[in-house]
């Protein structure tokens, strides 16, 4: 998580807004995961849904 702050933050992100980013990502590809039952096949639609979530 580290690192994906550190490169949001190279990219001129403030470190509050990076933090956040990063840990909304992780957040969508974990509830990916879930929905799509770790099937690989399905990972990418279902993280794609997770982050349309957010509006």
């Amino acid at each position: 998580m580290d690192q994906v702050t550190a490169r949001l933050a190279e990219r001129g992100a403030t470190p509050e807004i990076a933090a956040l980013a990063a840990e909304i990502g992780m957040t969508c590809y974990f509830a990916g995961r879930t929905a799509s039952n770790n099937d690989p096949r399905r990972l990418l639609a279902a993280i794609e849904t997770a982050v349309n979530r957010l509006g």
